[in-house]
C-alpha cells in the first residue's frame, strides 16, 4: 500500500478453504483455481501460477484460463526442471533446484520482491518518471 495511490487488487486463490475445498468436490482438484478465475478474472488482470514441479494440473489450467480470456498476462514460478508452465507463461522465474524447501523459500523472496517492485513502480508512474519504470520491470523480468 502507497498513501494517496490506489491500491492494488489481489486475490488468492488458496486462501479461502471453504471455496476451495467446495470446488475440489465439485468440479475436482485439477480445476479449483480455474473455476474461481471464471468468476474473478478482468481484462489487465496478470495471474501468477506457482509450482515448484511447473507441471501441477490445477495451476496449468489456471494459466491456460488466464491467457485465454481477455489475453492476460502470466507470470510462473518454477523449481526442479521447471516443467510445462515454463513454456506458458509470459514470465518465467525459475529456481533450479530439486529440493522443495529451497525452491519454495525462494519462491517466497521472489513474490517478496514483486511486490516491492509493483510498489516502486506505482510511486514512478504517479511521479511521470516512466523511464525508468520500464528500465525496473525490464530488469525485473530478468532477475537483475
Amino acid at each position: 500500500r502507497v498513501d494517496g495511490l490506489p491500491r492494488f487488487r489481489t486475490i488468492c486463490l488458496n486462501d479461502n478453504i471453504t471455496a476451495f475445498s467446495a470446488y475440489a468436490n465439485d468440479e475436482g482438484y485439477e480445476n479449483v483455481f480455474v473455476q474461481q478465475l471464471i468468476n474473478l478474472i478482468q481484462p489487465g488482470d496478470v495471474v501468477i501460477g506457482i509450482s515448484t514441479s511447473g507441471n501441477s494440473e490445477n495451476v496449468l489450467r489456471a494459466i491456460d484460463y488466464a491467457q485465454g480470456t481477455n489475453n492476460n498476462q502470466t507470470i510462473g514460478l518454477t523449481g526442479f526442471n521447471a516443467g510445462q508452465l515454463k513454456d506458458m507463461v509470459d514470465i518465467h522465474l525459475h529456481v533450479p533446484s530439486d529440493n522443495i524447501e529451497q525452491v519454495e523459500d525462494i519462491h517466497m523472496i521472489l513474490a517478496h520482491l514483486m511486490t516491492s517492485a509493483l510498489r516502486q513502480m506505482a510511486v514512478q508512474e504517479s511521479e511521470g518518471t516512466t523511464q525508468y519504470l520500464t528500465e525496473q520491470r525490464v530488469g525485473m523480468a530478468y532477475g537483475n
